[in-house]
């Protein structure tokens, strides 16, 4: 039995708070109204509105534009490359062959597009790459169409990187040592003489660092036959010593410093190895002398913050204390 007595069903109805609520009937009734008075016509046009379709994306783009890509090539293009090296991008490469990658990756998606600009940039990366025959033939590409600037500059920048070349490249007569060791040091001088004549232009730096590589490249024939040139040990060490000297200004002054260390570490272990410490005719005084020579230089390299040969000469010094004091206690053994 229902203790409740019936009511009829009232259109608004109360939530758990006393909150009035409006029975779905009482809403359709309220819809209902408001269409007769142009709100649907309102309502329609918001629901339109929301289901209209997305505007389209934005049509693809170049990632990078031309100058963007060549910006940072045209900050250091007068870079002393001899002196500084070789400038970095952001992720410790090489910024020029970087710039080369990225003039060939637009010309891949944009071919036929600022090919005259393109081409001498090209060039003009591949000569202070050492690159001398791919650059002469980037030169080349530049079209008789292209501005007379860059005709100009294309004509101008292929006759100075020939002018280079033609020294740098030179074959050495390789029929005899004497012979090569002389065309070397021709060579070394010729390019510094180009590189006096080319001062004030990108290419007396790339002048000096081909003499560089002539002058280092003799220096190693020196020291690695030492046994069959007159003279022996000491006139490849000087030679080197005088490398170090002439090129105390270069980026890579720290990288000849410690290839002299490891002349002077070879020939002390060339005194071990020709004459046993164990016997009597071993010559303690010139290995301690040669001994100390690379101790004093690695050293010096290894104290040097920020230089990429620091690690290289400090590992090498360990070696070195190494080798030294075994060598040492089996001398020692032998005044006991």
């Amino acid at each position: 039995m229902n203790v409740f007595p019936s009511t009829p069903e009232k259109s608004v109805r109360s939530d758990a708070f006393g909150r009035s609520l409006k029975t779905p009937e009482a809403v359709a009734t309220n819809v209902r109204r408001a269409c007769g008075s142009g709100a649907l016509i309102a309502l329609a046009a918001v629901l339109g509105l929301g289901c209209a379709r997305a505007p389209a994306p934005p049509r693809f783009q170049p990632y990078e534009s031309v100058a963007q890509i060549l910006a940072d090539f045209e900050l250091h293009r007068a870079d002393d490359l001899y002196r500084f090296g070789y400038p970095r991008d952001l992720a410790g490469g090489n910024l020029f062959r970087v710039t080369l990658s990225r003039i060939d990756n637009y010309e891949t998606l944009y071919p036929g597009q600022f090919t005259d600009i393109l081409n001498l940039a090209r060039a003009q990366l591949y000569e202070r790459l050492g690159d001398y025959g791919a650059a002469l033939k980037a030169y080349g590409r530049v079209g008789p169409n292209a501005s007379a600037e860059l005709r100009g500059a294309a004509e101008q920048g292929q006759a100075r990187v020939r002018e280079l070349a033609d020294v740098a490249m030179r074959r050495a007569d390789a029929s005899g040592l004497s012979r090569y060791l002389a065309d070397l040091e021709t060579k070394r001088d010729d390019l510094n003489r180009l590189a006096e004549k080319l001062a004030g232009t990108p290419y007396q730096t790339l002048a000096r660092m081909e003499a560089e590589k002539a002058d280092v490249q003799r220096a190693l024939l020196l020291f690695h036959n030492r046994y069959v040139l007159p003279g022996g040990l000491e006139p490849a060490l000087k030679n080197m010593r005088d490398l170090c000297e002439r090129h105390k200004d270069s980026h890579l002054a720290n990288q000849h410093k410690v290839l002299l260390a490891d002349f002077y570490f070879a020939a002390a272990k060339d005194c071990v190895a020709l004459s046993d410490p164990d016997q009597l005719g071993f010559d303690a005084e010139q290995f301690e002398s040669l001994v100390g020579q690379a101790r004093e230089l690695y050293f010096d390299v290894s104290q040097i913050d920020g230089a990429p040969e620091k690690l290289e000469a400090r590992a090498k010094l360990q070696a070195l204390g190494a080798f030294g004091r075994d060598i040492r206690d089996r001398l020692s053994d032998q005044q006991k």
